[in-house]
Order: C-alpha cells, then structure tokens, then sequence
C-alpha cells in the first residue's frame, strides 16, 4: 500500500505482522519458564512448526554457552533490561544459531519479578558472512601483505581530496619510505612530488567513476634510463582507488641494451648483404654474360652512374618506359622521371650510393614520356662499385590481385563478423581454428583461448557421443549435417543450448581438411518455448476460470477445467452454448448484464468488475471477472474471460467491514496517540488522543505539530525508522499548545511497507506514561527509602550460596547483617560453616527442617524463626523469608534470606503472654468479658469470660442473630439494635444494664459497654465493649432495698411515738437515724 487511512489501517494487526515481518521474534515467559505470549517469527526462528500455539509451554533452552547465560541473567537482574546481546544458540534440532538479544523485566507495583519478554534477531547468516568477510578480509591482507608489488590504497573524501588509507610493506621497500607515517594524509601531503602531474586528478576521477589506467614512468640521465615504474591503477569500490606499482628499472636497463643489441645487428646485416652484392658484381665475368642476363631476365635492371645517368638498361626497362637504349643511355633520371625528388626516392638513391646502404620500395609509379600513370613495381636499389643499381618488377597485376583479395577477404571477414549466428572453423580433431567475434561473445572466450581448445571441451559430457556419431554419419557422409541442438559450456561455468549445423571442408585432392559449424544461441527460444509450455499447463491446472466467446455470435468456444469445475459442467458441455448460460438472473435480466459489459468492452477493449453467476444447478455465486478482446489464431476476434470466485472473499469482506468498525471503536475509545506520517514527515491519519492534545493535524509536519520544530527532531524515532527499517522508541517530553501542561509520552515508530518491501510510511504509537514517570519516581523514592530503611534498621539480609545441601558461602548484604551477629562480611565469607555454628541449640532442629524444606519443595518459605548467639553472646531472635533462586534445570544455586530482628518482640510477647493471663484471671474475678462485631465481615468475637457469663459452649461459637434475640425481651433487643445503629452512622457510644434469660432458664443480670473503632476516613468499622455479670450485685442491692424499707419502717414507727415524748432529743434521734441509713448505703 502506498498510504494509510482510517479505513484501510489496522494497528493491532500492524504492530504483530511488523515483527514478523521484520524477522523478528517476540516471546514473554513468566518465572517459572511458561510462554505467556509469542509471535510466529519465534517459531521459525527455533524450528517450531510455524503455526503452532506455544502459550502455556516449556521455553527451550536454547543457551549453549552457560558462562553467556550467566552474565546475561547477570546483566537482566542487575539493570531489568539487555539491549543488543550477542550469542551462540540452539534451536530445537540443537542447530547452532547466532542470536541478537532485547529483554526486559516485568515488576508489579512491589517491585517482585513477574515476567521477562523480549525479542530475539536471528543474524546467523549476518554472522556467518560477517566470519567469512573476515577470513576473506585476512586472505586479502595477507596477499597484499606478500604481493611483491607496491599497494597504495587512497579514499576520496567528502571534500573532494584523496587520502591515503592503506600501503603494504613492498610499497615502502619500493619507495624507500615508511609510508605509515603518511596514512590519514591527502596525496599532495604524502607525495608532494606528484602535485603538478595528473596524478592526483586521474586517481580522483578512478575513484569517483570507476575505470583502469596503466601508466609507466621512465626516468632518463644522459639517455640513459635510470629508473622505470609501471602503475596499474584501479576503482576496488566506490570512492576506494587502489594503485598497484613496480620498479620496472632493471627491465627496462635490459630492453634499452636489447634494442641496441638489435640495432647492432641490423647494421651488420646490411654489411653483410652489401658485400655479397660487391662479391655478386665481381663474379660477374663479361660483359655478354651481363648483358645476356639483364636482357633475359623478366625484371628490370638498370644501372645508373654517380649522378643518376643512365648507363646501361636491359630490354624489359625500354619496354617499360617505351624508349631506345641510345634514347635513354646518357640521360638522367630526373628527365625522365621529373617529379623523383618531391617523392624523396632521388635523395635515397643518391644515399645509397653514398653509404652503400641498398633501399626496397614498392607501389612507386614512373612517368612515361607523356607523363600519365604507369603500372605498380617493386624496386630495390643497390650500390654496384660506385655506381647504383635498380632492379623493379612490374606487380601491377599482383596489386591488382592483392587489392581483389583484401576487398574479398574484407567483404568475407565483414559477412563473417556480422553474422547473427556464431561460426566456427575447426580441423577434424575438433581443434578450433578461427572464428567470428559472434561465437567468442557467446562463450566468454577471447578468439586467441578459443584456438587453444576443441568444441569437445566447450561441450557437456553427455553431448559426445551423440555428436561424434552426428560427424561421422552426416559431415563425413553426406558432406553436411542437419540442424542439431546441443548445449555448450561458458567461459563462467554456465551451460546454455545452442542449434548447429554445419559443413565438412576438404583440399583439392579431397582430403578431409577441417569443418564449418553456424551455432544460433537458443537459450531465448527455448524460454519461450518452455513459457508457451508454461502458459498451457498454467491455462489447464490455474485456479481461475477461463472461457473464450467469439465476439461475432457470442458463443462459448473454448473453457478451462477449473470454469468448468466451478460452474458444475461436465467437460466439454459448455462448448457451444450462448454465452448469457453463465449470468444470474438478478435486479437485471442475464442479457441486461450481457448487454452492459459488452457496451463498455466495445467502448474501451476491456471489462473488469464482481458479477454474479449461476452454476448448472442453479446456485448463485460471486466472481471478480477480467474481460478483454483478442485476436486468436483459430476463432478469430474473441473475448477472453477470467472469473475468480470471490463468494468466500465477499463474505469475508463483511466480516472485515464489521470487524474494522469494532476496531475503528477500540481506536476512537483507546488511550494511545496513534498516527501515521509519509516519508516526508506529513501526518496522513491520527486518531482521537492526538487530536485532543494538539487538534486536527492531518497534512502538517509531525516535528512541527509536536516539538514546535522546523527541522526533524533530534534523535526522531520515525526518521531512524525509515532509515533502517526497524522500530525505534523514544521517550518525549510534549506541552499542551494551550494550558501548558506537560505530560509524558512513550512513541514507538513502526515503518510501513507496500507489497514489494519498500517504506512508504511510519506508524508511531503514542502511549502516555506520565503516571508511569511519576510512580517510577515514586518507586525510586521507595526504593532508596527501603534501602535507607534496611540499611539502619534491624534487618538482616544474606545471600547464601549452596551446592546440593552444602553451604559454600554466606554473605551479609547489607550492614544491619553484620551489625546483628557482630561478623564481618570477611569473616562470614572464610568460614562457610559459621551459619552453623552461632545457631542457637533450641533452634538447631528448626534450622535443619528449614534446609530440608527448602531443597525438597523448591519454594519461598515465610515467617520462619530462628534463634542464634551473637559474637559478643547475646541471644538474637530473626523471623526470616527465605527465597530460594533455581537455575535452568530447576536446581538451588543460591537463596537469599530476609531476616527481621524480633528479639525485642519477643520478650514483649512473652511480657505480653503474662499480661494476658492476669487479664484473663482479673476477668475470671470481676465476671468481665470482652466482645467484639466487625461490621465488614459481619462477624462477632466473645472472648472466654463472655461464653462463661452466658452459659455458653465455647466450641459452638458466638450464637446467631436470632439465637442471641431469644436471650433478651422484645423492648430490650429494640433497644440494642438502636444503639448498633446510632454507633455506626453516627459514632455514638453506650453504657447500659440489661437482663438476659439464658436457655437453661437462669436469669442474669449484666452492665454492657459499647465503644467504636474508626478507619482513617472516620468511618465506624467495628464494634467493641465489655460485659460484666452483675447478677450478685443486683440481688444484694435488692437485700438492702428490703432491709431499708424494715427501717424505714421503724424509723417512722419511732418517730411517731416519740414525737410528743422526745421532742427535745430530736434532733440527736434524726441524726443518729441519718447515720445508721448511711451506713447501710455503703
């Protein structure tokens, strides 16, 4: 796709198919090694079955180094994440593979483990090359290295100067400089000798755009060469020239003296050749004898004086210049050969004769009398005494033959050379002895390897023999052969099918003498063949329908299988028909449809659309047709139709269309920034959350929308993307165009690709972390205060290293451990055993339960106390969490012990113990009991005294709401329903007495108190108070009431009589009375 829009995007399924689709592995595990989540890359890459449903499984081991697994888990533990981590792996077939590593921890919100994810790169074949480039690299230097040739390597930098990166040591034996010190410099700074040459501009230009040059450097002293140097200069990559020279001195020393040598010879030659000519003359007896020679002779000779005259001449130069002897002897050459100066042949006669040195010519054209152009000669001239002499022979009807022959033979070697076809001349052996450049083109061989070869080695193997039996039965027997395909074997190793025929050659006594051969590369046609071949078995088994119509009647001439399949007829059963069989009827009739598609066939050439069709029984179905014209060589003009079934592809197509609307509400209800930029950084889509933060963005710069830029920002995660392909995350910082409020954001860019891989676009999820910053924040307040907290409180923490049921060391990690039991780390660290030995003996059997615990299950283990003696013999008491750490194998490599110093406590609990049991006796004493009535669970507690105060069973429990409702009166439960009820919305308390009937009959008196406890909200959350049994108290009271009315009785009877007897003592009566009621009061 080359863009995104709300309609066509789905993120979700984006974000999974961009890991697979960037090979890349994903999986999450929790603690115990179970796969929580994982993509199909996965798979592949550990050789599971693609498809297969990992969740729920092992995760393989897949660690071949333990040492790497360690420092990893090392590295994961320490910092929560690894990124970039290389290393060896297996995978199921224990294959090894070499894996790059990104893994991070999951915590909750207290900090534990709860999972690990990750994903993993397979860069197998990445390391694996990488490991050849080296070895290749290291060949490489090495011959470099031991090339006997100076190297120097130079780089064109961005500035446009060469620098030279690289020399091996023959340069510097060659140079005789260490050109190490130059490495880094440009060449005008490394050779400043090379400035004014074209040196550096030719090196530039090799560098920039490729190509070779070969130059050679002679240095000349007194003419004599000095020094040489041959340079072979080259492009090895873009940018990167390499110049490879050699000291060619001494070569040159040598072809200098070879030449002299030759030199030398030459001239010794022409000596000798000269005096063989003397000795010639010499021998020459007579006059007659001369004379009967020259005049015999088919050449013509001429012998001229010191001064060119003409002395004497034989009978084939008079014919030649159409004259008499007393014509011509005593004239000079130039009166009968006027214009022999301007060609410069007078001056070297003239030498000849002078330095005895003889002079060859041929084509020259002598004047006759008349001055019009005579026939071509060839002449040699020669000293005769001290005289010249001039042999010519008339080769006008050579030359003309010669010129013949060369306007043949050029007229031949251009019908040879232009060929289409490669030709080949071979001897019977099959040795190739020449050839056209069309054949040597062919094979990757240069004319002159070719001649080293036979047509049997340019051959496969399996040709030879069939293609000796072709020689033998058609070239030797008939003089020809036929047409014949064979293939033939390239230069590079590739074999390709050629077509040959050819003829035998034979001299003119008919001998076999060698054979022509006219070879046609068929490599082409035979594609084409094997495509028609193709195309024919695609037409037959292709999975869409195929029928042809002839357009003039619209009949069905032709269908394939599958249209036949697809629409229920038998083969050969739609042949014929009409072509209106195959249209179903709809809100149009077959032929309406018929009708409307061959209109817009006939308007434009093609049609392409759904339609629905009817099969032979009746059934309705969807295809998407391809219709167009064409002319066949059988029908004539038909109209060629491809259906493809769409009937699934439409119903899935609805499915898509109510699935995109219930994603389209996931993204307009989700709480992540999505949005979607081109390669030029235009936003093209963004949902909900974007537009809230900045408002409607689409067609603006991201960098401009988000970070107010106006230039890409730093460290962009969409431009890394769209640079390597690969998803990048980045933590931003992103202020409220309006209210300024900053917030955190999360983005991670995901490139898009279209169907041929290429980047058209970036994806980039926007997830707000604002709240994640702030309880990171808070975490690491939590952090450091624990850290704090453990570090000055009484909290022991130690990591213990075991192996099987042997301790191997125990190391106090924090300084309360060592403050505790008086020990220093060293000291804990050079005895392995001191665990054992300050345990406490009340505690030895505990500790010894706690060990077994722990290797059998495998598992934490909380609220374990044990005692031990300090080093200066105190008594310390710690309650421990012991979390065991297991390795791959499921095995206890060390466990980390969490130690809490209750020492204190426990004598506030023994304190406490004892001041219980004198509560519970005071209880006993004063008839007081304790309950309490949690109002979240609805549960009520009663403590012992209570079940005694209501005759109770203590194993039955506190009774139920309706059982308690029997003890009391109707008015009385009223009146405690009240007060439960004014405590717990309004906080009120109560005093109060009431009488409870229990179920034995028994009758008790109580005094009840109810109290509330409230959360930090104020909010009542449970009820509390006593009950005391006041049963003695209320019958004594009752006593007294009675034994207060007998006196008051009496009192008044008293009174009565001695109230006109004793008036005077009354007052002393009435107080003495007063005192004796008082006293029964108390």
């Amino acid at each position: 796709m080359e863009s995104l829009n709300k309609e066509n995007y789905n993120p979700e399924e984006h974000l999974f198919n961009t890991l697979n689709n960037l090979d890349i592995g994903f999986v999450k595990v929790n603690n115990t090694g179970v796969i929580l989540n994982h993509n199909l890359f996965f798979n592949k890459i550990f050789g599971y079955n693609p498809e297969k449903n990992l969740i729920g499984t092992k995760i393989l081991d897949y660690w071949q180094n333990t040492d790497d697994r360690d420092n990893f888990r090392k590295i994961l533990y320490k910092n929560d994440i690894v990124k970039k981590y290389i290393t060896s792996a297996k995978n199921l077939d224990g294959k090894q593979i070499f894996l790059e590593l990104n893994f991070k921890l999951e915590k909750n919100s207290n900090g534990e483990i709860i999972s690990s994810e990750g994903i993993f790169v397979d860069i197998t074949k990445r390391t694996e090359t990488e490991q050849r480039l080296k070895e290749s690299e290291r060949k490489s230097q090495n011959i470099i290295e031991n090339l006997p040739m100076g190297v120097h390597t130079y780089q064109l930098g961005k500035d446009g100067h060469l620098y030279l990166i690289g020399s091996n040591p023959a340069a510097d034996q060659i140079l005789g400089v260490d050109n190490s010190l130059s490495i880094g410099k440009t060449i005008d700074q490394a050779f400043p000798n090379i400035v004014d040459t074209d040196i550096p501009e030719k090196f530039g230009e090799i560098a920039e755009k490729g190509g070779f040059w070969h130059k050679e450097d002679i240095i000349y002293e007194d003419k004599r060469i000095k020094g040489a140097f041959e340079n072979f200069n080259f492009q090895a990559s873009p940018g990167i020239v390499v110049s490879m020279f050699n000291d060619i001195s001494e070569r040159k020393k040598a072809e200098q003296k070879l030449k002299e040598s030759e030199k030398k010879l030459r001239n010794l030659n022409i000596q000798l050749e000269q005096r063989i000519e003397e000795r010639t003359w010499e021998l020459k007896e007579s006059e007659n004898k001369l004379r009967k020679f020259m005049d015999s002779a088919t050449d013509g000779i001429i012998i001229f004086d010191s001064k060119l005259n003409y002395i004497d001449v034989n009978n084939i130069t008079l014919q030649t210049v159409d004259m008499t002897r007393e014509e011509l002897i005593g004239k000079n050459i130039l009166d009968i050969a006027p214009g022999l100066k301007e060609t410069g042949r007078y001056d070297k006669y003239l030498d000849v004769i002078k330095t005895g040195k003889p002079f060859s010519t041929e084509d020259i054209i002598f004047n006759r009398k008349d001055g019009s152009l005579s026939s071509f000669f060839s002449t040699r001239a020669f000293k005769v005494g001290n005289e010249l002499g001039i042999i010519f022979t008339d080769i006008t009807e050579r030359k003309k033959a010669e010129e013949k022959l060369k306007e043949s033979e050029k007229k031949y070697r251009n019908l040879f050379e232009s060929c289409i076809d490669g030709i080949v001349l071979t001897d019977m052996e099959g040795r190739i002895l020449d050839c056209n450049e069309k054949y040597s083109d062919m094979l990757g061989y240069t004319i002159e390897e070719l001649q080293k070869l036979t047509y049997l080695q340019l051959t496969p193997e399996k040709w030879h023999a069939g293609e000796a039996e072709i020689v033998q039965n058609q070239f030797i027997a008939q003089g020809y052969s036929d047409e014949f395909e064979k293939e033939y074997i390239k230069k590079d190793g590739t074999i390709f099918p050629v077509a040959l025929k050819g003829w035998l050659i034979k001299d003119e006594n008919g001998n076999l003498e060698g054979m022509w051969g006219f070879i046609r590369d068929i490599t082409e046609s035979k594609k084409k063949e094997e495509e028609i071949r193709l195309h024919s078995e695609i037409m037959t088994n292709m999975s869409e329908g195929v029928y042809l119509i002839r357009l003039e009647d619209l009949i069905i001439v032709y269908v394939n299988p599958r249209f036949e399949q697809m629409f229920g007829y038998e083969s050969g059963e739609m042949i014929g028909k009409y072509v209106v069989i195959v249209n179903a009827p709809t809100e149009k009739t077959p032929e309406e449809t018929k009708n409307e598609i061959m209109g817009i066939l006939q308007e434009t050439g093609e049609w392409h659309g759904e339609v629905q069709n009817i099969k032979k029984d009746g059934t309705i179905f969807w295809c998407y047709a391809n219709v167009s014209l064409f002319d066949h060589p059988e029908y004539g003009k038909v109209i060629v139709s491809v259906h493809t079934d769409i009937t699934e592809r439409k119903k899935r197509e609805e499915e898509i269309i109510d699935e995109k609307n219930k994603l389209q509400t996931v993204i307009n209800t989700i709480q992540n920034g999505l949005s979607v930029q081109d390669l030029e950084y235009n936003i093209l889509y963004h949902n909900h959350v974007v537009t809230d933060l900045f408002g409607d963005c689409v067609g603006k710069k991201c960098y401009k929308i988000y970070e107010g830029n106006d230039k890409i920002c730093l460290e962009c995660p969409v431009e890394l993307a769209f640079k390597d392909g690969k998803s990048h995350t980045i933590i931003r910082e992103l202020k409220k165009p309006h209210s300024g409020e900053i917030s955190y954001w999360e983005n991670i860019a995901n490139p898009i690709r279209n169907s041929e891989g290429k980047i058209v676009s970036c994806l980039e999820i926007a997830t707000n972390i604002t709240e994640i910053k702030k309880s990171e924040e808070e975490i690491k307040r939590i952090k450091e205060s624990y850290e704090r907290l453990t570090d000055n409180a009484n909290v022991a923490i130690f990591r213990v290293k075991i192996k099987g049921r042997d301790i191997v060391y125990s190391i106090p990690v924090n300084p309360a451990a060592e403050r505790l039991f008086g020990y220093s780390k060293a000291e804990w660290l050079s005895d392995s055993t001191l665990g054992f030995k300050i345990i406490h003996p009340d505690f030895v059997e505990k500790q010894k339960q706690i060990m077994g615990d722990i290797n059998k299950n495998k598992k934490p283990i909380k609220n374990a106390v044990l005692g031990w003696i300090a080093k200066d013999g105190q008594e310390v008491i710690l309650e421990y969490t012991i979390i065991p750490i297991l390795d791959d194998n499921g095995d206890i490599v060390y466990f980390e012990s969490i130690g809490v110093d209750i020492t204190e406590r426990k004598k506030s609990e023994e304190t406490l113990k004892e001041s219980e049991r004198k509560l519970k006796e005071a209880q006993a004493l004063g008839k007081i009991g304790y309950w309490e009535f949690d109002i979240t669970n609805q549960q009520i507690t009663w403590s012992d005294q209570v079940f005694k105060i209501y005759n109770r069973d203590p194993s039955l429990g506190p009774p139920s709401e309706e059982e308690e409702a029997h003890y009391y009166t109707s008015d009385t439960n009223e009146r405690l329903k009240e007060y439960a009820r004014r405590a717990i919305e309004f906080g009120e308390e109560f005093d109060y007495d009431l009488q409870a009937n229990l179920p034995s009959g028994m009758v008790v008196h109580l005094s009840a108190l109810m109290r509330t406890i409230k959360n930090r909200s104020g909010q009542v959350i449970k009820l509390t108070g006593t009950v005391q049994d006041i049963t003695e108290r209320i019958e004594k009271e009752k006593e007294i009431e009675e034994d207060l009315k007998e006196i008051n009785q009496l009192k008044s009877e008293f009174l009565r009589r001695a109230s006109h007897e004793l008036k005077t003592p009354l007052i002393s009566i009435k107080g003495f009375s007063d005192l004796i009621l008082a006293l029964y009061e108390d």
